[in-house]
């Protein structure tokens, strides 16, 4: 795991393709990912930045269809590369205070997308070329989001498959 013993400070990867396949944690410290991420550990991926900001800004897709879970802990988390479009990511948990999802979002079947905030929850309307189906978050394992004293602003809808969709 990149600073699993002694959590990092800033972290910032820029460029190309990046494979992860352990987790990251830094103490209190932003993280910024901008090219593309790929996921490629079926028992999981988690990214921790306490107090700091979680910036994905490329694709972020998993390795195996449905088969790489994301958990990630962090004050803010951005997404504004669309996410599990090439390959749909396992289960995804955001622990966070914000989140915003600014581009498609997939998980794969029977996996859900979990998202526990204590701020606001922003999902934006997608109108690209990929947005095939109309829907922007597609979660076919179901969708919850569980608040303290958090909200949430939907302007893209959100797909599941015969689950629960939960607020």
């Amino acid at each position: 795991a990149l600073g699993g013993t002694t959590p990092l400070g800033e972290v910032s990867v820029t460029g190309g393709t990046m494979v992860l396949r352990s987790s990251v944690a830094t103490e209190n410290a932003a993280v910024t990912m901008t090219g593309a991420v790929v996921l490629d550990n079926t028992a999981g991926v988690s990214i921790s930045s306490g107090t700091g900001k979680l910036l994905f800004a490329g694709t972020v897709d998993g390795s195996t269809a449905a088969q790489d879970p994301l958990a990630v802990t962090s004050d803010a988390v951005v997404f504004t590369g669309n996410v599990g479009y090439s390959a749909a990511l396992g289960a995804v948990t955001l622990t966070c205070n914000t989140a915003a999802v600014n581009a498609l979002f997939y998980t794969g079947t029977g996996c859900a997308l979990t998202v526990n905030n204590t701020g606001l929850l922003s999902i934006a309307d997608t109108t690209v070329a990929a947005d095939v189906a109309t829907f922007d978050v597609v979660a076919p394992g179901g969708f919850s989001q569980t608040v303290a004293t958090g909200s949430a602003e939907l302007h893209g809808v959100i797909g599941t498959e015969n689950t629960a969709l939960s607020f």
